[in-house]
């Protein structure tokens, strides 16, 4: 069972956002994945459809929809976050960086 949505033209990636979509593999993204295939970043959830639960379709479902939603941003599946990885400093530094930016006392 694959449920995939694309994202943007795999063209249209700079380095940076290819290589904060990988770190995000590693600890945002959980059970749905960024992958690119025929030109295009994709949100993927993959999993064995004999083995799939109705729980596990709509959560791979909301998770490749989530990565989607927050491409550019939080690059989170919308579920937990994995520690040992980059993704939780970066979302920590944005927070910081927004509410200076906004002119609000942390």
């Amino acid at each position: 069972m694959r449920i995939i949505v694309p994202i943007v033209k795999s063209d249209d990636l700079d380095r940076a956002q290819l290589y904060r979509t990988m770190q995000a593999n590693f600890d945002s993204a959980l059970d749905a994945r960024y992958c690119v295939a025929k030109g295009v970043l994709w949100s993927a959830f993959i999993h064995p459809l004999g083995a799939l639960t109705d729980r596990e379709f709509v959560s791979g479902l909301g998770q490749a929809v989530n990565l989607v939603a927050t491409f550019g941003s939080s690059y989170s599946s919308g579920a937990l976050m994995f520690k040992g990885g980059d993704s939780d400093g970066i979302r920590r530094r944005q927070l910081i960086d927004e509410l200076m930016e906004k002119g609000q006392v942390i």
